[in-house]
């Protein structure tokens, strides 16, 4: 499996921006093994950054394990 690193942006389409500024959204999906390189990433949304955030963990799912 090819691995993926998520440097210091994370792009989120804009219907998602506001469920993150209001935190009814505080996790997302990647495809792959996807691995953080820094701690604080800048999440954009819109074409604008929105917020900084804190990955305090990564967990590794099979998509039929999602709900």
């Amino acid at each position: 499996m090819r691995i993926k690193y998520i440097r210091r942006h994370i792009m989120i389409k804009k219907e998602f921006g506001e469920h993150i500024l209001s935190g009814k959204k505080t996790t997302t999906i990647r495809l792959g093994k996807v691995v953080p390189k820094a701690r604080e990433v800048i999440i954009h949304s819109g074409g604008r950054p929105i917020a900084k955030a804190v990955i305090t963990g990564v967990t590794y799912k099979h998509v039929y394990e999602l709900t």
